[in-house]
């Protein structure tokens, strides 16, 4: 988005800047007709200086749309079309093809190609060209009257002073439609090259946004890595103590996970998992944090959450996970989790190691919730009562125990 932005800006910019210079050819012709006017070097006519109002006008009206960002492709092409329409009657009435005036067809076709594109260059000189031809054909057959060229009798030295006028300009022209012809071709290049670039920029982003969630995400579960655990744990933290806000820590542990892979294999194993982390990360909140902290073990971050929320949380997912039913082999498997929770205020603000220690700490509380018979969740240092009568990891459903 960026880059099309700016694409779009160094669009406008050059629009306006087309628009500046060609405002600056039209009063500096004005100024050097009448200069030349005035001095004998080209016969004086009004009406070609009252004729270049109507072009300021258009130039204007043209300016003012660039500046404020307005693009319209209608305005555009009738600006051209009353463009070369103007000069090329300016022209004709003006000496023909010796006319003061006709290098400014040629730089209304440079201009065009700078305000719009190479195509509507070639569409301008080619009207210009065919507008020119017209006039000339309708004063062969006697509509029109003859340019002042074509009325000059013996070649005076006024009339070869203007021829001399007319070559110049001509030559100037040709120039300018030559260097008309190369910023249209080169326009089109470097716009070319603009989307080209602007692609590989959106592909790179893509790649660095992938990259990045590969770096900080575990490949097999979806949930975010070890690595990323632990610098997100010294975040939140941190930003705990410093605002003395509540922060728990859930350590959580598939029940019986060796069985799974003894019996179904590893691949099966994979699919437990995938599942397990599926089931909990449905129970959190945007701002939770769950990652895979190492084999079967997983580890969820609960900021601006207390012990007692943290057991609640805990024992959604323990019972979310409990009433999962995995299907491995034509054999319906039951889930069980073991969870332990601490939370940071448990922890000694003046500890060396806060995040080793909380870590400890529901780790411990974890292990205690194994030994006292798994799929339960411990939050506490208190004694612990004796587990339910639950199927744990690995064990048969009684509806699927003889399948």
């Amino acid at each position: 988005m960026q880059s099309q932005a700016n694409i779009t800006r160094e669009f406008r910019e050059k629009q306006i800047w087309a628009v500046r210079f060609r405002g600056g050819i039209l009063l500096g012709l004005a100024a050097l007709y009448a200069g030349l006017a005035a001095t004998g070097a080209v016969p004086v006519n009004g009406y070609a200086l009252g004729a270049l109002v109507p072009l300021f006008v258009l130039n204007e009206i043209r300016r003012q749309c660039h500046r404020r960002g307005i693009h319209s492709d209608l305005l555009t092409e009738l600006c051209v079309v009353a463009d070369v329409l103007t000069i090329g009657v300016i022209c004709y009435f003006t000496g023909g093809v010796e006319s003061f005036f006709l290098p400014f067809l040629f730089i209304q076709v440079a201009g065009t190609s700078l305000h719009v594109n190479f195509l509507a260059g070639l569409k301008a000189a080619a009207g210009g060209a065919s507008l020119f031809a017209i006039l000339c054909a309708l004063e062969n057959v006697g509509a029109l009257p003859h340019s002042p060229f074509m009325d000059a009798a013996g070649h005076t030295s006024h009339c070869l002073n203007t021829a001399y006028v007319a070559s110049a300009s001509l030559l100037i022209g040709f120039a300018l439609f030559l260097a008309a012809l190369s910023t249209g071709y080169v326009a089109k290049r470097l716009r070319v090259r603009e989307e080209e670039l602007a692609e590989a920029n959106r592909q790179l982003v893509r790649l660095y946004r992938e990259t990045q969630r590969l770096s900080i995400t575990d490949e097999l579960t979806g949930a975010f890595n070890r690595r990323h655990l632990m610098k997100r744990l010294a975040e939140e933290m941190s930003r705990s103590t410093r605002y003395e806000r509540p922060f728990s820590i859930v350590m959580m542990d598939v029940d019986h996970f060796k069985k799974v892979n003894d019996a179904h294999g590893h691949p099966a194993g994979d699919a437990v998992l995938k599942e397990v982390a599926a089931r909990a990360m449905g129970e959190l909140r945007e701002s939770d944090f769950l990652a895979r902290y190492g084999g079967e073990e997983f580890a969820v971050l609960l900021p601006e959450t207390s012990l007692d929320g943290a057991k609640l949380v805990a024992e959604r997912i323990r019972e979310r996970i409990a009433a999962t039913r995995i299907v491995l082999d034509e054999t319906e498997l039951a889930v069980t989790m073991s969870l332990g929770v601490a939370t940071l205020p448990m922890v000694r603000k003046e500890a060396a190691d806060p995040i080793a220690d909380i870590l400890a700490a529901a780790d411990a509380r974890l292990y205690r919730a194994k030994k006292a018979g798994r799929n339960r969740v411990v939050a506490s240092d208190q004694p612990i009562a004796e587990p339910a009568g639950q199927p744990g990891f690995g064990e048969a459903t009684p509806e699927l125990a003889h399948a």
